[in-house]
């Protein structure tokens, strides 16, 4: 399978990633596992043309989700640029004489570990610090801190997907079309099971809310008081620097 066919098939999973791609409640990002199929693709195939398929597919999802024009131009370049990164670590850590083709899953990782890894960092750090420069613009948050805290709150989760976009990429590339949409089925099921812990933590805290109202309009002094008290918490909390 060439890299058009195998290219857009992992292409295509990364649009359906973020198709489904869910919002957290008070965030402005959302959560999607398009990074895995995308940086799987550019393990599969080093080709410029993927990223141009990626950022042509992305248009399609922004109408999808119906994104403002700014913000829709935005994610398009966001994720055009952190596939160029990607891409180009990648090549500068790859081992040009090594073949997925036929070769066992050990060998994969040994030889994919360091062009795998430098992609997904790069990606990851890409993203995270034009978000970053959104976000402190609108907000007025503090950039450092921002990146700081993003980065290490990704760390499990860059290693885990290095793993992944090896796998995907060593078993695309031996069983061809059917082997890259094996994985639709574990992707989707991530996905879900990461937003059913999303929504139960958002209905628990809903209903603390609910408790916390309804005990204190028995006393119209102390109205507020707990969230006055909890807001007050976080704030010096922060700026101990605790979690």
């Amino acid at each position: 399978m060439g890299w058009s066919a195998l290219g857009s098939v992992l292409v295509g999973l990364g649009l359906l990633a973020e198709v489904l791609a869910y919002r957290e409640k008070g965030k402005s990002s959302v959560g999607a596992a398009n990074i895995i199929p995308y940086a799987a693709a550019l393990l599969c195939a080093p080709d410029w043309r993927i990223i141009a398929s990626v950022a042509g597919g992305q248009i399609v999802v922004q109408v999808w989700h119906r994104r403002s024009t700014v913000k829709a131009i935005f994610n398009v370049a966001q994720l055009s640029l952190a596939m160029s990164g990607g891409l180009l670590a990648q090549r500068a850590l790859t081992d040009s004489s090594f073949s997925l083709k036929g070769s066992s899953f050990v060998d994969a990782i040994r030889s994919l570990i360091l062009p795998a890894s430098g992609s997904v960092l790069t990606q990851t750090l890409i993203n995270t610090v034009c978000m970053a420069v959104v976000i402190s613009v609108v907000s007025g948050a503090e950039f450092k801190h921002m990146v700081r805290q993003s980065l290490r709150r990704a760390g499990l989760s860059i290693a885990l997907q290095v793993v992944f976009v090896t796998y995907l990429a060593w078993l695309s590339v031996n069983l061809g079309w059917a082997g890259a949409l094996g994985m639709a089925l574990p992707i989707l099921a991530l996905r879900q099971l990461t937003k059913t812990t999303i929504d139960l933590t958002n209905v628990t805290e809903e209903l603390l809310d609910l408790m916390v109202a309804a005990i204190e309009a028995r006393d119209p002094y102390t109205s507020g008081h707990s969230k006055r008290v909890a807001e007050t918490s976080t704030t010096i909390a922060r700026a101990m620097g605790l979690k």
